[in-house]
């Protein structure tokens, strides 16, 4: 993943917003991890799944509290 500090993040905001489409661009502030820039397309793929992890987890509650 492909570091930038939040200022040039800033002035170069285009440049990012078209280089995030391909890979995540971590933002820093002093050197130190602050946000991720992705794409729409990867945002709503990581909701699908997270979606699919905790409706995995609520359907397995309800099997278990079948069997009791």
């Amino acid at each position: 993943m492909k570091q930038v500090p939040a200022l040039k993040a800033k002035t170069k905001l285009g440049k990012y917003l078209s280089a995030c489409q391909k890979c995540p661009i971590q933002i820093t502030k002093y050197e130190r991890p602050v946000a991720v820039l992705i794409s729409v397309r990867e945002y709503e793929r990581l909701v699908k799944l997270e979606d699919l992890y905790w409706g995995e987890k609520a359907l397995a509650v309800l099997e278990q509290e079948k069997g009791e």
